[in-house]
């Protein structure tokens, strides 16, 4: 598509994955966030996803951002400054790049519940988390453990993360109580 790409970040044993997966800079130099999010055709993207790149975006001055999805539900209001590349436009633009012979690893993402059969990882993380959390009083904040730990709070303990993993610390273990 014609763009220089600054920096892609995947995640390793050497490089946390922090930030959007892509930098990129278009033929006029000016940078764009892209972020990747590999779901189900049927599992939407939704309100969180935007802000996130929207995050990712101010943290880079950035003025666009392109999330692409295999996906095909997305959300009614989209910022204009962000687009939208869902599994049907990805597929065409495979398709015009001459890259088809991806289309059928994005078929098996588009049709398998990748993030939803993960129970049992989600799980162990969250007990991670929440021993982290434990042995440190209860004085992370949300910033520092997604950053120690590389994830989105809110996938593992919903929308009021840090409250809610408080509530669960508390509830577990009575005796200690946030200072």
């Amino acid at each position: 598509m014609n763009y220089l790409i600054d920096r892609i970040s995947i995640k390793t044993n050497h490089n946390k994955n922090r930030g959007s997966d892509f930098l990129v800079r278009d033929n006029i130099g000016d940078i764009i966030c892209i972020e990747i999010k590999a779901f189900h055709k049927d599992q939407g993207i939704m309100p969180r996803e935007i802000l996130q790149l929207k995050d990712y975006m101010n943290l880079t001055n950035s003025k666009r951002g392109i999330l692409i999805t295999t996906s095909t539900i997305i959300t009614k209001n989209l910022p204009k400054e962000i687009e939208i590349i869902d599994a049907n436009k990805l597929i065409k633009l495979l398709n015009q790049y001459n890259l088809d012979y991806d289309i059928s690893s994005i078929n098996w993402i588009m049709n398998e519940r990748i993030g939803r059969s993960d129970e049992e990882l989600k799980d162990k993380i969250r007990q991670k988390i929440i021993n982290y959390f434990k042995s440190n009083n209860l004085k992370s904040t949300k910033k520092e453990l997604e950053k120690i730990f590389c994830i989105d709070l809110t996938t593992y303990f919903g929308n009021k993360s840090i409250s809610n993993l408080r509530s669960i610390c508390l509830d577990n273990l009575g005796s200690i109580s946030p200072r």
